[in-house]
Order: C-alpha cells, then sequence, then structure tokens
C-alpha cells in the first residue's frame, strides 16, 4: 500500500484540503494522476464545494518542506537572553558597589538592590 498526500485546489489555485490518499497496489509504478484522481474523488465523496463546482477542481502531490519543523522566531529564548543580559549588568554593577564600599560581609541584597536601583535610573 502507498499513500500520498494530496493537495485538492479550487479554480483559484488556493488549497481547499489536503487528503490523505492510500492505493492498494503491489505495483510500485504508480503515478502522480493516480493519486490525484483519488483526492478529486475524496473531494466529491467530502462536498467540500456545490456539486456543479467539482469538475472546477485540481488535484497535486502535496509538497512538503524538507528538515524538522521549527517555530518562526523563538521569542521565549530572546526573552530569556535579555534576562540573562540584565541580571549580568546588574551582578557587575553591584560588584564594583561591593568593592567600593571595602568588600563588607552579608550586604549582598542592599548591593544588588541598589545595582537594580541605578540601572532602573539609567533606563528612564
Amino acid at each position: 500500500m502507498q499513500e500520498r498526500l494530496v493537495d485538492v485546489l479550487n479554480e483559484n489555485n488556493n488549497v481547499l484540503h489536503v487528503f490523505p490518499v492510500q492505493i492498494e497496489a503491489d505495483d510500485t509504478a504508480l503515478k502522480a494522476p493516480d493519486f490525484e484522481q483519488k483526492a478529486l474523488e475524496a473531494a466529491a465523496a467530502a462536498e467540500i464545494v456545490p456539486h456543479l463546482e467539482e469538475k472546477k477542481l485540481k488535484a497535486r502531490l502535496h509538497v512538503t518542506r524538507g528538515g524538522p519543523l521549527m517555530p518562526y522566531g523563538d521569542s521565549l529564548q530572546t526573552k530569556n537572553e535579555q534576562k540573562m543580559r540584565l541580571e549580568e549588568r546588574i551582578r557587575e554593577r553591584a560588584y564594583f558597589l561591593w568593592q567600593e564600599a571595602g568588600c563588607p560581609d552579608n550586604q549582598a541584597d542592599g548591593f544588588w538592590q541598589h545595582a537594580c536601583e541605578i540601572h532602573c535610573a539609567s533606563t528612564e
């Protein structure tokens, strides 16, 4: 049994539906028109268009892109990178503030908060 995806198109070449077409045959010489005809028959049975417009339908083998499907633009990754850069800048500023104050113990939170305030003030 061979299976192909076949696009059924209207007269404007807009894809109306993609049908998975299976043909039981031991013959490996099945051609695209065999699958396309079965898809047009399936479109008629599914009544995707009015009966009078069935003659205007066309079919073609479905073309898929190669490679794994990947989302276009990963906004979560971008936000994560921006957050990491921001934290790195604040960490560096807090470290320099700590050094300027003589490296006191147990005041890391205070220096971090002060560095955040300075950063926020400088971006406004």
